[in-house]
């Protein structure tokens, strides 16, 4: 997954969090809320039934009127809240079970949370228990206002039944008792209920923070990683930027000097020459100039190969090992020292055949073979080049292996260097080795000399097979 795609996930689930908390915290307050308002609206309920209950009292010890109408007042409290709830139960409209609230003395703020607390919970068991314990009560006072209402028909008729009296007193204290224990469960009920909630709401609240500060972690240590990757490209975007500067400065150093030493010598033997009347002399300088020139010309298109191929990149398709290195020899049949040279091919039947850059390989394989050929040892009787490739894994090793001149061990690594000459005699110009190093490093492959002075050398290359 990107950094980009893992900023967007990251981005997202801090997002759905944040939501989440925030609905779950809206949600609660809001149910907290509406428990808040059911406990008030049970202490004016509450209220109102002891007061009745009573007046009551009252009425039954004295018959006066003034408090049968109080004791009917005090019931408008409980009555209307009773007939809200049955409102709600029945699904009736929001503006009717608000009207029984306000008679019932129930705060306008919170007769809105009331009822949707009511239509959300109704199913909820804490809340459902609330609910019956609230119709238990409104059963105990019709029971009440039966034998209350029986009992006021006797007063008006002036026939006081004393059995009738006493059922009535003993109703009330059995009613008071009943209705304080239903009162205090219901409280006590949606209580409960309100810790519940506030205990989820403290799991959600730390579960939620903690995905979101995970998120935020995980997401800094992505930006974190990010800088760290992005720095250690820098630096090595910079070194490589400071070899190339390096290089370059070696480049052009070598280059003016490559350059200016051929004309140097030959602008000195034309003033030889002009000067020289013997003609032998004048052909031995003529033939110093061609080499000279001739040596330029193909340091000139050294230089001018290496600047091609330095940016290519490779393009890969199936190509034939033997195949190149047989067109390779062949090339070489003209080369002053080829007579007299054994040359053998070992090539692997599974080794033929591989996935990389024609063109790049075509010169790792030409130049060395044509340095084995150029650096051959002549004083040797049995000259020799051995080439041979086998299957490693998903690579091929290249051996090309002679028992020409050899090199030094103290120059096995400078032989790989822009410009490196060992031997000023020959025609090389310190390009060739460099440019077949930079060819194997551009198929992701590697190369190892081996190689001792006056027993020959062998260049090791090892290529993957597939791009």
């Amino acid at each position: 997954m990107t950094f980009k795609a893992r900023s967007r996930l990251v981005i997202v689930l801090v997002s759905v969090a944040s939501l989440i908390l925030i609905l779950f915290n809206f949600y609660s307050s809001k149910i907290k809320s509406g428990v808040r308002s059911y406990i008030n609206g049970e202490s004016a309920y509450s209220k109102g039934q002891k007061d009745a209950l009573l007046n009551l009292t009252y009425y039954l010890s004295t018959q006066k009127p003034s408090y049968w109408e109080k004791y009917h007042e005090s019931l408008r409290v409980p009555d209307s809240d009773n007939k809200a709830r049955h409102a709600m139960v029945n699904n009736e409209a929001d503006s009717i079970v608000y009207d029984h609230f306000i008679n019932g003395k129930i705060h306008p703020a919170d007769i809105g949370n009331i009822i949707w607390l009511f239509k959300n919970f109704r199913e909820v068991p804490d809340f459902k228990k609330a609910v019956e314990l609230w119709s238990k009560s409104e059963l105990i006072l019709i029971d009440i206002k039966k034998t209350a209402n029986a009992f006021k028909s006797s007063v008006d008729n002036k026939s006081i039944n004393p059995t009738l009296k006493q059922q009535l007193s003993l109703k009330i204290s059995i009613s008071n008792i009943k209705l304080t224990e239903l009162e205090t469960d219901f409280s006590k009920t949606l209580s409960s209920m309100a810790r519940k909630i506030e205990n989820l709401l403290n799991w959600v609240n730390a579960l939620v923070t903690i995905l979101i500060v995970g998120s935020l972690s995980a997401y800094l240590m992505l930006v974190i990683a990010k800088l760290y990757k992005s720095k250690s490209e820098l630096k090595v975007s910079y070194d490589k930027v400071s070899d190339l500067n390096l290089e370059l400065d070696t480049f052009v150093y070598s280059l003016s000097h490559d350059l200016r030493a051929p004309l140097t010598s030959l602008q000195g033997l034309v003033k030889l020459a002009s000067l020289e009347t013997d003609l032998d002399v004048m052909k031995e300088n003529i033939h110093l100039m061609d080499r000279l020139l001739d040596k330029q010309d193909v340091f000139i298109k050294d230089v001018i190969a290496l600047l091609q191929r330095r940016n290519l990149t490779p393009q890969s398709k199936l190509i034939n090992l033997k195949t190149i290195i047989e067109d390779a020899f062949a090339l070489n049949e003209n080369h002053i020292n080829y007579k007299g040279i054994e040359t053998t091919i070992d090539i692997t039947e599974n080794s033929l055949e591989i996935y990389s850059d024609i063109v790049f390989v075509k010169i790792i394989i030409n130049n060395l073979i044509s340095n084995a050929f150029k650096y051959s040892d002549s004083k040797k009787e049995h000259r020799y080049i051995n080439v041979k490739v086998r299957n490693y894994n998903e690579h091929v090793i290249l051996d090309i292996e002679d028992n020409g001149i050899g090199i030094s061990k103290e120059f096995h690594q400078k032989v790989f260097e822009m410009f490196f000459i060992l031997d000023s005699g020959k025609r090389g110009t310190g390009l060739g080795l460099y440019i077949i190093k930079q060819s194997v490093e551009k198929l992701g492959g590697t190369i190892h000399l081996d190689s001792t002075l006056g027993e020959g050398s062998k260049f090791t290359i090892t290529l993957p097979k597939f791009d």
